[in-house]
Parts: structure tokens; C-alpha cells; sequence
């Protein structure tokens, strides 16, 4: 477990999303939603991917096979590690990190822990937990 304070109780969005994925119901979506919202308002980050470019660090983005485009984030160092390729990172602020994405008109939104129990926080669900 995380001991970086920034991504403490990361771990219940973690739940949320594995309890969802067992049991697809908008009470389990909500749940994740709400968690994801309590943690923002906490002031809690999100571990991002990031390729290094000549102009600076870009996030890191994935097409999905219905093409649209996320980046990549993770609720831990830990998540992030799943992978097998090595990513660079770096923590960024939820609610920054939810502006920026929504401020980008070429992302769809965010793809949480791709390398294990994944979900996909789109421009609505961005919308919605921002209120």
C-alpha cells in the first residue's frame, strides 16, 4: 500500500471498481463516481502516465478499440506496476487532472488502473463528479 498521503483511500475506489465489474448496477457505478468525488474533494491525486516529449511531459494516452482516446492513470504506484511496460509518472491533483482532461478537446476522457481492474471515467462521469 501507498504511503504518499496524496493517494490515501485510493484504495476504496479500487473496491469500488472491482465490486462493480462483479456486479454491473448504477448503485455500483455510484458508488464508484461517489468515491472518486470524495476522494477529488479531499484534495487527492491520481498517479498519471506520462511520456517525456522535447516540449515537456505529455500524458500518456491509449486508443481503445471503440477509438476513442484516454490517458492513462492509476489509483496507486502499486496499479501502475502491473503493467509490463514501464511508464514514467507523476501524481497530479484529481480535480486538476479532471480539468485539464475536460479542457482537451481530443481526450475522452481518463482509464483508470489499465493493467488490472480497469474503468473508464468518461467526459460525462468527469462532469458528473465535478458537479
Amino acid at each position: 500500500m501507498s504511503t504518499d498521503i496524496e493517494l490515501h483511500g485510493n484504495n476504496i475506489i479500487e473496491e469500488n471498481i472491482a465490486a462493480f465489474l462483479q456486479n454491473r448496477t448504477e448503485e455500483q457505478l455510484a458508488n464508484i463516481l461517489g468515491s472518486i468525488r470524495k476522494q477529488m474533494r479531499a484534495g487527492a491525486s491520481f498517479v498519471v502516465a506520462v511520456d517525456p516529449s522535447n516540449s515537456g511531459m505529455q500524458f500518456k494516452e491509449v486508443v481503445l478499440k471503440d477509438g476513442r482516446t484516454c490517458g492513462l492513470v492509476f489509483t496507486s504506484f502499486e496499479e501502475q506496476m502491473k503493467g509490463t511496460k514501464t511508464v514514467s509518472t507523476f501524481m497530479v491533483n484529481m480535480k486538476q487532472l479532471f480539468d485539464a482532461t475536460l479542457s482537451n478537446k481530443d481526450s475522452d476522457g481518463l482509464l483508470i488502473n489499465a493493467y488490472g481492474n480497469s474503468f473508464l471515467l468518461d467526459r460525462q462521469f468527469i462532469s458528473l463528479i465535478l458537479g
